[in-house]
């Protein structure tokens, strides 16, 4: 026999609207009246029916995520599982489900987000994406559409924007190996455009000046994220002479630290004697890189957390997670954390 709302309402001995506040996660039921509907349910093992719960709630039930899904893109977005890893935990808490998309262009964005919505399958959006233009963005803002946005220099009102604080990683990373005493450090950065890269390389910067610090001329490398042209950098870069060879590399991925690295081993470099290396996130490579690196770690699954949980403010539900901390009202920068390995200390 099929367990239904009434049978919880009456075993329990309050009104339907009781037990679907409780399923729903209401503020305005007492604890103890959670207790004992939910013992009910436990009891009878009632589980709601999603379709009817949306049909009430007016609501699909699920959260769409747009990432670029392209085959080598894990090579420089290793980081997507966690943060999908993330935002799944977040939602399962609220009774969410979470819908994927590929998007390769402003357009593909678009398209996704007025379809799903038209047809009430999506209730919000998180973006995790560089493909989000000016333009595009302006017309999502128009439309009313909830969403937030992952991994922008972009602040926008209303908590819509979630990242990690790039531009403090950056800062940390710089001013570690300037705290070894290195004296000619470089930074493989990722291609014009990457807002990432940008942001970091501007706390590197900010590192520099506030210690009076003044970097050797060539000293940022654009569009070496790719291993292979970390590798042709570090061999062309020690094809100089003495004053020309660094002796510090920030490098801006895993899989930029593993071409560089490599380039030092095949030229007789000594890792960290001769060159000290630094990187960001912690995630895939980095403790298993020889020797192991040193990582201003990112702490991503967090930030798929956050993010889910401002979107959730924004459709009016409860927070995923209560032992979190209240859920941000202003755009969140989640805070980095360095770690020191072989790659940079002896």
């Amino acid at each position: 026999m099929t367990i239904t709302i009434h049978d919880v309402a009456r075993e329990a001995g309050v009104s339907i609207s009781t037990v679907s506040k409780v399923i729903h996660g209401s503020t305005r039921i007492s604890q103890p009246t959670k207790d004992r509907v939910r013992a009910v349910m436990e009891r009878l093992d009632f589980r709601p029916n999603s379709i009817a719960r949306a049909f009430v709630l007016q609501s699909s039930g699920t959260i769409g995520v747009l990432t670029d899904m392209r085959r080598d893109s894990v090579t420089f977005t290793p980081h997507v599982y966690e943060v999908l890893a993330g935002i799944e935990n977040a939602l399962l808490d609220a009774g969410y489900l979470l819908s994927l998309f590929h998007v390769s262009s402003a357009e593909d964005i678009l398209e996704r987000m007025d379809a799903m919505t038209r047809a009430k399958r999506i209730d919000g959006f998180i973006l995790h994406t560089s493909r989000l233009t000016d333009s595009a963005l302006k017309w999502i803002l128009a439309s009313g559409i909830p969403f937030v946005e992952i991994g922008t220099d972009r602040r926008l009102a209303e908590g819509q924007t979630v990242d990690v604080d790039n531009a403090l990683a950056g800062e940390l990373a710089a001013a570690h190996l300037l705290d070894l005493g290195r004296k000619r450090p470089v930074f493989f950065a990722g291609g014009t455009g990457d807002g990432i890269s940008a942001r970091r390389y501007e706390g590197i910067l900010a590192c520099f000046r506030k210690r009076d610090f003044t970097p050797p001329t060539d000293h940022y490398f654009p569009d070496t994220q790719d291993p292979e042209k970390a590798y042709a950098a570090m061999v062309r870069l020690f094809a100089h002479g003495a004053g020309k060879k660094p002796d510090g590399v920030i490098c801006t991925g895993n899989f930029t630290a593993e071409g560089a690295m490599r380039a030092a081993r095949k030229l007789g470099v000594s890792v960290p004697g001769d060159v000290a290396f630094v990187g960001f996130d912690n995630f895939p490579l980095a403790p298993f890189l020889d020797p192991p690196l040193s990582v201003v770690k990112l702490d991503m699954f967090s930030l798929g957390i956050e993010a889910a949980r401002v979107l959730m403010r924004k459709l009016g539900r409860k927070g995923a997670r209560p032992d979190a901390g209240p859920i941000p009202e202003e755009s969140a920068l989640l805070p980095p954390e360095l770690i020191v390995r072989a790659s940079s200390k002896a």
